[in-house]
């Protein structure tokens, strides 16, 4: 889920920072996040993803990428080197991001309308509506 915040750009870049320092942090934090080597060759293929796709962070990436490298025991480093060699595996960073199913903090705290709520309910009522009828209706262009 980090690599998808990180990848898309709906994101602030901001948190797309903090998506990518979090990902090295998890790599380097073996003591708090464990040491489990398919989690850290995804965070490492993650990481390379995030440094060849067109919204790239770049100026953080190659920096971050070059600390992971040193990071760690022997055992680790080879293991960063191994993922470098075997090159990216690409799988979907962008993914859809779900509609929300109520409003989010930051709109029940500054006190904003559910309006997106609303049309999400005029659109299923709209739809069921058409649906009792058995027609099918035209909408020209």
């Amino acid at each position: 889920r980090l690599g998808e915040i990180a990848a898309n750009t709906v994101w602030d870049e901001d948190i797309r920072l903090n998506a990518i320092a979090f990902l090295g942090e998890i790599y380097r934090g073996d003591a708090v996040w464990g040491q489990q080597p398919s989690i850290k060759q995804l965070i490492v293929n993650i990481i390379m993803q995030l440094a060849t796709s067109e919204n790239a962070l770049t100026p953080v990436i190659e920096p971050l990428l070059q600390d992971l490298s040193t990071n760690g025991d022997a055992k680790k480093q080879a293991l960063y080197r191994k993922c470098k060699e075997n090159g990216i595996v690409f799988y979907p960073l962008k993914g859809p991001l779900p509609e929300l199913a109520s409003p989010s903090l930051l709109d029940r705290v500054q006190n904003r309308p559910d309006v997106d709520g609303n049309i999400r309910l005029l659109k299923k009522q709209r739809t069921q509506d058409r649906g009792k009828t058995g027609t099918k209706e035209f909408l020209p262009p």
